[in-house]
């Protein structure tokens, strides 16, 4: 219920901050929402689809809630730091920037891909950045 509401919250939140959305950074979202034949019939007009902005921000709260757990509008409330209108903008940013440089997709299916495995301290070892 947390994660439905917390991504609800976001996605109009990003929905509200149309700047972000209008990136080029942010076509790759909306690719990720429509089939290849789709994309490769029509990826020029992908743009211009009546709900490009809906499904961006749909697809990145979505993204960042499932990563990063419903805490992430919070951050660190206990020391008066979280997450509001007036930064909400730079804290998505900086998310996606982040996961994009340190490519975070690959990253994540490494870790998963040790799920329920007897790995000893290989799980810290691939995590850990000597």
């Amino acid at each position: 219920m947390l994660m439905a509401a917390s991504k609800m919250y976001l996605t109009q939140q990003i929905e509200n901050q149309t700047a972000l959305l209008q990136q080029e950074c942010c076509h790759c979202y909306l690719e990720s929402y429509f089939p290849e034949q789709i994309i490769a019939q029509y990826k020029d007009q992908l743009s211009n689809h009546p709900l490009a902005n809906e499904i961006k921000a749909t697809i990145v709260s979505n993204k960042i809630i499932n990563q990063a757990g419903c805490g992430f509008l919070n951050l660190d409330i206990d020391n008066g730091i979280g997450v509001d209108d007036s930064n909400m903008l730079d804290v998505v940013g900086c998310y996606l920037t982040f996961d994009r440089v340190l490519d975070g997709n690959a990253l994540r299916q490494v870790v998963y891909a040790l799920d329920n495995k007897n790995c000893g301290g290989q799980a810290i070892s691939i995590t850990d950045a000597d």
